[in-house]
């Protein structure tokens, strides 16, 4: 009986260990996953510490270049910009637009001086400046050639405004250019350049090995000049965008007698223009007489140095040859 009882709790023991393990492997499982989990996690923080510390031995190779071009990539605009761009340009009516205007105008006046003097109140007036002037003058014509820059605000009221200068306005045509895809692309340019040159000044602070000091400099100064060079673009289209320029022509012509005018006018009146024409013809002809013969005058020194002993040789040695007799006729037998 005892024996039976040592057997039975026997049993019972090892039915209860049994029971144990099996709950045991059941939730083991679990356990591991929940700490492989946790310790994975925790792995990831401790290596994304380190990279955000340090830039390891990746900075002390060639990784600042390259670590500057994956930022550069990654803050460039996408690889179509252009679609993109329209589609943001057309679709936004309040963008505003990036247009450089440019005008070039003939106008015939009657007197140039005041044409020039109230051409200059209005330049004044509209806030603009001259750029450039040339004058001129010829037998039928006189005039200048003015390139002018005014505010694009009153670039339109301005050539409305030349209308009153001008007796006529024969030529006149207005261009402008949008440059607005071009600015939009330079300001992406901008910002990733400024990016990758963020990134290798934060390498250069770091590094430790004058080699690397001299790669990342190197580096540094090729993205500072490109930077530089798209800044400088960028300053001359808002130059070019605030301003307008206008190439103006300013032309007085100088009025000749036509024929209907002559026949209008009576034979005294006539008579006293043609007097007059000959004057002035004698007095152009004296005047290039003069004008020739000032010129000759150093020539005929330089003939007259040489020239002038030989002569006075020659006639002096002419009076000191005895005459020759004249030679007796032929007889006639």
């Amino acid at each position: 009986m005892p024996t039976h009882r040592l057997r039975s709790w026997a049993f019972v023991a090892h039915l209860l260990l049994a029971i144990l393990l099996v709950v045991g492997c059941s939730s083991a499982p679990s356990e591991d996953i929940s700490m492989e989990s946790r310790e994975y996690s925790a792995g990831s923080g401790d290596m994304a510490s380190k990279q955000s510390d340090s830039p390891s031995s990746e900075a002390t190779s060639d990784s600042p270049a390259q670590s500057a071009a994956e930022t550069e990539n990654s803050s460039a605009p996408p690889t179509s910009p252009t679609a993109n761009q329209n589609t943001s340009l057309t679709s936004s009516p309040a963008l505003n637009r990036k247009m450089i205007y440019k005008a070039d105008v003939r106008m015939e006046v009657e007197s140039y001086t005041a044409s020039r003097a109230g051409l200059t109140k209005l330049v004044t007036q509209y806030q603009g400046y001259i750029l450039s002037s040339s004058e001129y003058e010829s037998k039928d014509e006189k005039g200048a050639s003015i390139v002018i820059r005014i505010p694009q605000k009153g670039f339109d009221p301005f050539i409305n405004k030349l209308d009153d200068l001008a007796v006529k306005i024969p030529h006149r045509s207005i261009e402008g250019t949008d440059v607005t895809e071009e600015y939009v692309d330079l300001g992406s340019r901008l910002k990733a350049k400024q990016a990758v040159e963020t990134r290798l000044l934060e390498f250069m602070s770091k590094a430790q090995k004058t080699e690397d000091l001299l790669k990342i400099s190197g580096d540094l100064a090729t993205v500072q000049e490109e930077i530089e060079r798209i800044k400088g673009r960028m300053r001359y289209l808002d130059e070019n965008v605030a301003y307008s320029t206008i190439t103006l022509d300013v032309v007085e012509k100088k009025r000749t007698a036509s024929l209907d005018d002559l026949a209008n006018q009576g034979t005294l009146t006539q008579a006293w223009h043609a007097f007059n024409s000959s004057l002035i013809g004698i007095f152009e002809f004296i005047q290039l007489l003069l004008v020739f013969i000032a010129a000759a005058i150093p020539v005929l020194i330089l003939i007259a140095i040489p020239g002038v002993p030989i002569y006075l040789w020659k006639r002096k040695k002419r009076k000191n040859t005895p005459p020759t007799p004249p030679t007796p006729p032929p007889s006639i037998d």
